[in-house]
């Protein structure tokens, strides 16, 4: 995977309220840095706010810092950010992990637990 990220940049994946337990919500998890952007908020995760995925609602994706509390940068409505902010305060090991390339997506999903 490491080879992957080195040439690609970047893997996301996405997991809906059924495996994240983030209710009326999708999750974007990302390995590796998603944006060419020289500012970076460095590991994190997107929550887009409703069932389904479509280029209007990705826009206002939300991003999650991995931080140690998580850090939302954005606004969410109350309870999908406590949510998301539980989600990656109990995932943030593994989220990092798969951040850094150090965990294939497989054992990521594997691995994350529903809040």
């Amino acid at each position: 995977m490491r080879a992957f990220l080195d040439n690609a940049g970047f893997l996301a994946t996405n997991v809906d309220d059924a495996i994240s337990g983030v209710h009326g919500a999708i999750v974007w998890v990302f390995a590796g840095e998603p944006t060419r952007n020289e500012v970076s908020l460095g590991p994190r995760i997107l929550v887009v706010v409703g069932a389904s995925l479509e280029v209007e609602s990705l826009a206002r994706a939300v991003a999650v810092r991995l931080s140690r509390p998580p850090e939302v940068v954005g606004s969410l409505p109350a309870a999908v950010k406590r949510q998301a902010v539980t989600f990656a305060d109990v995932n943030g090991d593994l989220l990092r992990a798969y951040w850094g390339g150090r965990m294939s997506t497989r054992a990521m999903l594997h691995h994350l637990d529903r809040i």
